[in-house]
């Protein structure tokens, strides 16, 4: 049987320095708070817990990091102003914020973070909204078998490897607005709402053996290296819009291969301004 934990019980276990704390199978029936003035451990795992209040980091240094295994939040969780200036010592402290096989009934927000190290999701399920807002991440962001079942919106956020949805289902529309980025990949996945992408700075975006109902559209979105379609089907359609407010977007080039189309897949720009697509590679593409 779980045992019920409190925010005072909290606060005593992770008052410990120069060690990452455990909690097992806690339920947390109150309003919980991590911040600077209660995190003082090297960092915090929490398995098989329950949240039933708002669960909230703020405010601190997480150094090892803070992960979650087999936990359930049933309502608002956010991660506000944090960091971690701690040193990977090997590729185990690769991950600095882990969810594995976790449920957020509600909002998830994650804002105002800077981190050295990954984020990585692993068969999560979003039944509320989730938002990353200002969120900087010089390792990889990755979404892995995971479900999707709200809106969620990516904004002005940074991933220096990469941000990476793998066997994804999505029934929520995905948004992606100022996001920098070296590689962002779908792969793997069903989307059902559109997918959107506005001002991104991408080295490479990709969509590969996915399925997307409805539409994809990129307004403003500049690609340095390719726009990748591999064996895919968009029943929506598929538009790239390179200018905006008298700004213009760079497209390197297009390769799409074994991949349906039921809808026209357009590049849209204004004639003041010259399309520059580097290379354009099509193969086996079959529109209905």
């Amino acid at each position: 049987m779980a045992e019920n934990f409190t925010q005072h019980f909290l606060d005593q276990r992770i008052a410990h320095v120069e060690q990452v704390i455990q909690l097992d199978d806690k339920e947390f029936t109150e309003e919980i708070e991590i911040s600077k003035s209660n995190f003082k451990c090297m960092g915090i795992i929490f398995r098989d817990c329950h949240f039933y209040g708002p669960f909230h980091v703020i405010d601190c240094d997480i150094k090892a990091g803070v992960k979650f295994y087999n936990c359930h939040f049933h309502h608002l969780a956010e991660f506000l102003e944090l960091k971690s200036d701690m040193q990977i010592i090997d590729e185990m402290d690769s991950v600095i914020l882990r969810f594995d096989n976790v449920t957020f009934e509600q909002d998830l927000l994650i804002k105002d973070c800077r981190f050295d190290r990954d984020i990585k999701f692993n068969k999560a399920s979003f039944n509320g909204s989730v938002h990353w807002e200002l969120v900087i991440c010089h390792g990889s962001v990755s979404l892995n078998a995971s479900t999707i079942n709200s809106s969620m919106v990516i904004d002005n956020c940074q991933a220096g490897l990469g941000i990476y949805f793998y066997q994804i289902k999505s029934t929520g529309r995905i948004r992606f607005q100022g996001v920098i980025a070296n590689l962002l990949s779908f792969k793997k996945s069903s989307i059902y709402k559109d997918i959107m992408f506005y001002g991104c700075e991408i080295s490479d975006l990709t969509f590969s053996d996915s399925e997307i109902q409805e539409n994809v559209e990129l307004k403003l979105v500049s690609i340095s290296s390719s726009l990748y379609v591999n064996h895919s089907s968009i029943n929506g359609g598929f538009k790239v819009d390179l200018e905006d407010r008298g700004k213009v977007a760079e497209l390197n080039s297009v390769i799409i291969n074994s991949t349906i189309f039921n809808h026209p897949f357009v590049i849209e720009h204004n004639a003041e301004y010259p399309l520059k697509i580097l290379k354009v590679k099509i193969k086996s593409i079959s529109q209905s």
